[in-house]
């Protein structure tokens, strides 16, 4: 009979038999826990990884964008601000230009208003006057002075200047001067409107003077019938006997308003320019526009009658039982 075998176990208090089962079942509980809590940090710190991976990812994109949007900000700001001087640029250069205009054609008036008997001098007037006429305009058209006319300037002065039309991309000045001088020893005020432009660097007339009384109010500006494409007013042509009774009215109302005739406001509501004689007039358009009538033209007045004038006109008119009314005249 062979004798049983003993199992020593130093950790075992002697006397106390050991305990079948427990030992192996806690150290796989022990086990079993110490897998799963690394388990789980695991799993966390790859969400909170994922998470601000994406984060950044967000930021960085957002960041990108507000770059390229600052950037194409910049872009348009800078292209405005480019516009913007430009614009102000071309401003400057056109009022240049204006004060050059507007100083040209001073000088222009006062060589205009001057005149003698000495013939050379009338010769070198003719060609300084001409030297700023612009295409078929001659000097001898409109200025029908006599050789023994004695003229002499006292002031031109500026009284405003505006921008009316454009040529072909050309700008036209109006500029309206006041002039006083005398004539035969008779002291004389008109005010005349020049319309010139800049070309081949001095100014140049497109259009005979206008002359208007002395005393009209132009303190308010008033804009020029005239279009874009023309000098002349576009519209429905008039023709015929209505011409006719057209052109017999305006006779009349340009004798009244060159010597500014007392019953000139019953056939307009404009002034004259007082002192002057009427000779002719030439219409060179006639037109039916927005309800008004529109009548364009000349007319040739003196203050003595060895000097002359040619004169630009312009009148919207309105019929008034059978005739016709002006409302306005170079306006």
């Amino acid at each position: 009979m062979s004798e049983p075998k003993l199992h020593f176990d130093p950790d075992r208090p002697e006397g106390k038999p050991a305990k079948k089962g427990k030992s192996t079942t806690k150290s796989s509980k022990e086990r079993r826990s110490t897998r799963q809590i690394p388990m789980h940090r695991h799993r966390l710190q790859n969400g909170l990884t994922i998470f601000f991976y994406v984060l950044f990812t967000l930021f960085f994109i957002v960041i990108v964008m507000n770059v390229g949007r600052m950037n194409t900000v910049i872009d348009l700001a800078n292209k405005k601000e480019v516009k913007a001087n430009d614009i102000a640029a071309e401003i400057q250069q056109s009022q240049q230009i204006g004060k050059i205009v507007s100083f040209e054609g001073n000088k222009w008036l006062q060589t205009f208003f001057t005149h003698s008997k000495n013939q050379a001098e009338q010769d070198k007037r003719v060609k300084q006057l001409n030297a700023h006429l612009s295409g078929s305009l001659e000097i001898s058209g409109f200025d029908i002075s006599g050789k023994d006319t004695v003229r002499s300037v006292k002031q031109v002065q500026e009284i405003k200047q505006e921008t009316v039309s454009h040529l072909k991309e050309i700008t036209v000045y109006k500029t309206t001067y006041d002039v006083q001088f005398v004539e035969q020893n008779h002291d004389r005020n008109v005010q005349v409107v020049l319309y010139g432009i800049y070309q081949d660097d001095k100014m140049k007339l497109i259009q005979i003077p206008e002359y208007l009384n002395a005393n009209k109010d132009t303190g308010e500006s008033h804009k020029a019938p005239y279009t874009s494409e023309d000098l002349e007013v576009k519209g429905e042509v008039i023709s015929g006997a209505e011409k006719t009774k057209m052109t017999q009215f305006v006779e009349k109302f340009l004798a009244l308003y060159c010597r500014n005739d007392s019953n000139l406001n019953l056939v307009a509501s404009v002034q004259g320019i007082d002192g002057g004689t009427f000779q002719t007039a030439t219409l060179t358009n006639s037109v039916r526009k927005n309800g008004k009538v529109v009548v364009q033209g000349t007319y040739t007045f003196y203050f003595q009658e060895s000097s002359a004038y040619t004169s630009a006109f312009t009148l919207e008119m309105r019929e008034n039982k059978g005739s016709y009314f002006v409302d306005k005249m170079n306006d």
